[in-house]
C-alpha cells in the first residue's frame, strides 16, 4: 500500500521571511514610484564652487565642484574659471560630460605662474539637455 505524502505547511520562520519580503518589496517599490512622481520637468540648476588652490612647481591647480540642484540632468556642462584681474587677468575652462540631478562633479583648472591669484571667480557658461 502506498501512502500519500502529506501537504507541506509553512512553520513560523517561513512565514516570517516571507511577510518580510513581501514589506521590502512594496517598500521599494513605492519609493521608486514615489521618486518618479516627484519630478517636475524642471531645467537643470546648476552651481560652481571654486575649491582651495594649490601651487606645485610653477603650476597653480584651482579645484571646482559643479552641483546640479534642478531636477534636470545636464550634458556638456562648460564650466569657466577666472584668475586675477586688469592685466593679470587669466581666464581657463574644461567642460563635464554629464551631471545628473542632484549630482555634483569635480574638474580642475590650471594656471602657469608662481603667484597665488587673488580674485578668482568660476561660473558655467552653459549646458545641453539630453
Amino acid at each position: 500500500m502506498k501512502s500519500s505524502p502529506e501537504p507541506a505547511t509553512k512553520n513560523f520562520l517561513e512565514w516570517t521571511v516571507f511577510g518580510l519580503s513581501g514589506v521590502i518589496v512594496l517598500g521599494v517599490l513605492g519609493s521608486l514610484t514615489h521618486a518618479a512622481l516627484r519630478v517636475d520637468g524642471s531645467p537643470a540648476l546648476l552651481r560652481a564652487v571654486v575649491d582651495m588652490p594649490t601651487q606645485e612647481n610653477g603650476w597653480i591647480r584651482v579645484p571646482v565642484r559643479v552641483t546640479n540642484v534642478g531636477q534636470g540632468v545636464a550634458t556638456n556642462v562648460q564650466v569657466q574659471v577666472t584668475a586675477g584681474s586688469g592685466e593679470n587677468q587669466r581666464e581657463g575652462g574644461f567642460t563635464i560630460d554629464f551631471i545628473p540631478r542632484n549630482g555634483m562633479r569635480k574638474g580642475s583648472v590650471v594656471f602657469k605662474g608662481a603667484e597665488m591669484p587673488q580674485d578668482l571667480k568660476c561660473e558655467v557658461l552653459g549646458y545641453t539637455e539630453p
